[in-house]
């Protein structure tokens, strides 16, 4: 998954409560109405042709896409190397 956030807006955040001044934070944050939105696109890797495959969605504009994951249990002491199982 790549997400283009260049042309995304500041969001700024001022945390007064339990400091003794105030801290600014501001992050990239879409907001509604606005143009300039997060852009992503889905990219799979095809192992058998050795290249990158962008997943066509150009039907629904601004959506976001992602892949699940199913849940794994892992003990705690386990040298085992993990892995993603992908959901259908």
């Amino acid at each position: 998954m790549r997400r283009d956030q260049r042309e995304v807006g500041d969001l700024w955040v001022v945390h007064a409560v339990g400091n003794k001044r105030p801290e600014l934070e501001s992050y990239k944050y879409d907001m509604p109405g606005e143009e300039n939105v997060t852009q992503s696109e889905l990219l799979i890797y095809d192992l058998a042709a050795r290249n990158m495959v962008q997943v066509n969605d150009d039907p629904w504009k601004d959506q976001m896409m992602s892949v699940a994951s199913d849940r794994q249990f892992v003990y705690p002491d386990s040298d085992e190397a993990r892995q993603q199982v992908w959901l259908p």
